[in-house]
């Protein structure tokens, strides 16, 4: 084996992280395999955090070395790897707290995740009082709901995902309808109010108390809550059990929630800034009732009040297309 030769080198300098490869690459180790031996031992215990085992097998002249170890499972001839593979296989050595840290350091670290996240909250500050108070009938941490809507719509109550889910907390419609009774019709769509935070967080403790902790109780929210039954049935409960058996979307998921849920208990030790904004439940109380009637239009409406049909579309989220009202339906009007 040509040990300058590029996929090898590429390979021993990933699996090190930065070792330097004249010092694996050096013919001395090449003529003295015991040596090597020993440093990869060193080496294995100074990455032991990662719990990554590496040993080296001394081949025939004709093949050289082959690293194996179980990062690169079972690898028994030599043959370019993946780096994609590596990363993989290294985060199934991860613990959760691990993998959480890892992807705080990438929101906190990248200049356009981190604005993404600070406007997310500071969005979602606007609903404190609806999540507050659903978590607390559920016995929850309000920041853990915060953190799922910052993952799931950002704070918009507008903000479909290409699977159909909407609302803060992306509720999708069958879900919705038939498991949670909100209204979803071709004039309203209850998921699209603050309101429809009360079931959702509600639906997500159903499945925290089912497994008995939040991990699972997210992957269920995410994932769908057959499959995640059926993968802790036959994995065990602990996210060691199933963290390989999800999904790649639903292992990430609750990752990622869990980031932002850690980054919120203590926002400015991660340098992050959020803008609380006036809470939307004083705008729905500073406001009064109409009821349509014949012939009328949304925009008819706010001229007759006195009102910009945007402020008017604030306050009157459910209604799915505002150029689509009837006759006697309530729509709420800002008060001047």
């Amino acid at each position: 084996m040509d040990l300058n030769n590029k996929k090898y080198s590429n390979l021993i300098a990933t699996l090190f992280f930065g070792i330097p490869l004249s010092i694996v690459m050096s013919t001395h180790y090449y003529s003295h395999p015991g040596k090597l031996e020993r440093h990869l031992e060193l080496w294995k215990a100074a990455y032991s955090d990662i719990k990554a085992t590496a040993t080296a097998k001394f081949l025939d002249n004709s093949k050289g070395y082959i690293l194996n170890s179980d990062i690169i499972v079972n690898s028994s001839e030599l043959h370019p790897v993946n780096k994609k593979d590596i990363k993989l296989n290294l985060e199934q050595k991860l613990s959760l707290e691990q993998e959480v840290d890892n992807n705080i350091n990438k929101l906190i670290t990248n200049q356009v995740e981190k604005i993404g996240l600070e406007k997310a909250f500071s969005r979602i500050s606007q609903y404190d009082d609806y999540i507050t108070n659903a978590a607390s009938k559920n016995n929850l941490d309000d920041n853990l709901i915060t953190a799922l809507i910052a993952r799931e719509s950002k704070g918009l109550l507008r903000n479909p995902s290409h699977k159909g889910a909407n609302g803060l907390m992306h509720l999708m419609p069958k879900t919705a309808k038939h498991e949670l009774g909100l209204t979803i019709d071709k004039y309203i769509d209850e998921r699209l109010s603050p309101d429809s935070v009360f079931p959702g967080v509600k639906y997500l403790n159903k499945f925290i108390k089912e497994h008995g902790n939040v991990f699972a109780g997210l992957a269920s929210y995410n994932g769908g809550p057959t499959r995640i039954r059926r993968i802790v049935r036959e994995n065990g409960k602990g996210w060691e059990d199933i963290k390989n058996k999800l999904p790649h979307e639903t292992k990430q998921y609750v990752v990622e929630v869990l980031s932002r849920y850690k980054i919120l208990k203590d926002p400015k030790k991660y340098n992050i800034n959020i803008d609380q904004k006036p809470l939307y439940s004083e705008k729905i109380n500073n406001s009064g009732v109409h009821i349509v009637k014949s012939g009328e239009t949304f925009n008819l409406i706010a001229k007759k009040h006195d009102v910009k049909p945007s402020s008017m579309k604030e306050i009157n989220p459910t209604i799915i297309d505002y150029s689509k009202i009837y006759v006697d339906q309530k729509i709420r009007v800002p008060r001047t």
